[in-house]
């Protein structure tokens, strides 16, 4: 969470995304697929995410369990990082 918090500081979205990215695995990882979704959905529709982490989040949206995506809604960034820091 030490990463997230110096990614927004320094003002690089690029960084802030993946460390999000790392962010939604320890989610699913802690069993927590719905908060894993929809930061990876977030990253996903960032303009800014770069091509590595939009293939790790792919790759991680691939194993979650329907029930991981079914509150899917838009946020936005402060409200990924305050999913993600809940985790």
């Amino acid at each position: 969470m030490e990463a997230l918090a110096l990614a927004q500081r320094s003002g690089d979205m690029k960084l802030t995304l993946e460390a999000l990215s790392a962010l939604a695995a320890l989610a699913f990882r802690r069993g927590r697929p719905d908060v894993a979704g929809q930061l990876l959905i977030f990253i996903l529709g960032h303009k800014a995410t770069a091509q590595e982490v939009r293939d790790a989040a792919n790759e991680l949206l691939s194993h979650l369990p329907p029930t991981g995506l079914t509150m899917r809604k838009e946020i936005d960034l402060a409200t990924a990082v305050a999913l993600a820091t809940s985790a």
